[in-house]
């Protein structure tokens, strides 16, 4: 739409309801595939994709879910290209294992 916007075409354009049509806002799309065919683990695609749809499920099985949700945002080039086009980089979060323990 913004190419349409600013062609020379449209520039004396006098028709409001062409001028509606082409007032959009200046957004760039990312669409990023989460689905579990993104995965290269074929392995953990089998298991995730063998998962219920309930919202019942194996403590282990829902951090799989997410872990995996992570790695298919990570790898996707459309993520890539967002992160690249707003300057912003993913830092992993801290391990939280072992906290709380005493010494």
């Amino acid at each position: 739409m913004r190419q349409v916007r600013n062609s020379p075409a449209y520039a004396t354009n006098q028709d409001p309801a062409v001028a509606a049509a082409l007032r959009v806002p200046e957004a760039e799309i990312y669409a990023i595939d989460v689905s579990f065919s993104a995965l290269k683990d074929k392995a953990e695609f089998a298991f995730l994709n063998q998962q219920p749809t309930t919202f019942v499920l194996t403590p282990d099985a829902v951090d799989r879910l997410r872990k995996a949700a992570g790695t298919i945002i990570r790898d996707s080039p459309e993520f890539k290209r967002l992160m690249r086009d707003v300057g912003a980089k993913v830092i992993a979060s801290p391990s939280v294992s072992g906290a709380g323990a005493s010494h």
